[in-house]
């Protein structure tokens, strides 16, 4: 299906992104459809969308995923180093946004997301060298007065804060680990939650998405042959919550096992 640059518009604001918001953008740009002929390369694909969301959030903040996952690769002799233009792992449209003159992006060798807005520097300052945890981003994130997730061409199991709400409810399956690595040139220590090994851990989101769209915590519009989806972080952050104390494995494939197995 073909879309227009205004279709896109119409969709982030019908779906409930309103000019002052923080938002935090996941995207799988060429599951959308069919984009203006003008755009004939994946880098006018990038600055379309990017255009169009920059068009709704006059007044707002961008907020894009930027993960490397740098520390993940530090050898003991000889260690990873993350520095500001250290590509992202996840795709064009991200590294498309860090790009940006204006973009800020966030200290984090495994996690870091770029800012494009008047309060990036207050969101992306004084953080705390765990990705997931007290003084981290995504703290900041879920506390935010009118912070918002959007997934473009994706669905809403695409959830920014899952190993911080699996942080916080001390979750079975996942633990702590400390990394070493450099930081424009300055070694660092960093902790980094990760899972033990088995399929048990896998993380996943898509029964906390349907059931938070049938609760109408996400909103949507569609786009192309795609859905836009849009919730407020807290609302859906204090939704998943309440779901994990009840249930530790509900961000995770399970079923349920018991950690000591794999030890």
């Amino acid at each position: 299906m073909k879309y227009t640059k205004a279709d896109i518009v119409n969709a982030l604001k019908k779906a409930g992104i309103n000019s002052t918001d923080t938002v935090f953008f996941s995207t799988s740009l060429g599951m959308v459809g069919i984009p203006p002929k003008e755009v004939k390369s994946q880098e006018d694909l990038n600055r379309l969308f990017y255009e169009a969301i920059r068009g709704v959030l006059k007044n707002g903040n961008i907020i894009v995923p930027t993960y490397s996952y740098t520390f993940g690769k530090s050898l003991a002799n000889n260690l990873a180093e993350f520095t500001r233009d250290t590509p992202a792992q996840i795709g064009p449209f991200p590294n498309f946004v860090l790009k940006q003159k204006e973009a800020i992006r966030s200290i984090d060798p495994f996690m870091s997301v770029v800012c494009i807005g008047k309060d990036c520097k207050k969101l992306l300052s004084n953080l705390s060298n765990i990705s997931y945890g007290e003084g981290s981003f995504f703290e900041k994130l879920v506390n935010l007065e009118n912070s918002k997730c959007c997934s473009i061409g994706l669905g809403p199991n695409w959830t920014p804060f899952i190993h911080y709400a699996d942080y916080l409810a001390k979750v079975p399956h996942r633990y702590d680990k400390l990394f070493w690595g450099k930081i424009n040139g300055k070694i660092i220590p960093w902790i980094y939650s990760v899972r033990f090994v088995g399929d048990e851990s896998y993380p996943y989101a898509h029964t906390a998405g349907r059931e938070a769209e049938r609760e109408g915590i996400w909103k949507y519009a569609t786009l192309g042959r795609a859905i836009v989806y849009v919730a407020s972080c807290k609302e859906y952050f204090n939704f998943v919550m309440n779901k994990l104390y009840k249930n530790p494995w509900y961000l995770a494939k399970g079923p349920s096992v018991d950690a000591g197995e794999y030890v």
